[in-house]
């Protein structure tokens, strides 16, 4: 497995439109968009199990 902290700072050549400069930016909003969905996620699925 490769460790990728050192890049974490690297600078993006084209930054992306949300406004982030580096790769650790772009990480960093990843896990916490990845961890909205899987809320949603939880939540539909109390929804669907939840005895009426």
């Amino acid at each position: 497995m490769k460790d990728f902290s050192r890049e974490l700072d690297q600078n993006l050549v084209d930054p992306v439109l949300l406004g982030f400069d580096n790769t650790g930016q772009i990480l960093l909003h990843t896990l916490y968009h990845e961890g909205l969905h899987v809320g949603v996620i939880q939540s539909i699925k109390k929804i669907l199990t939840k005895k009426i």
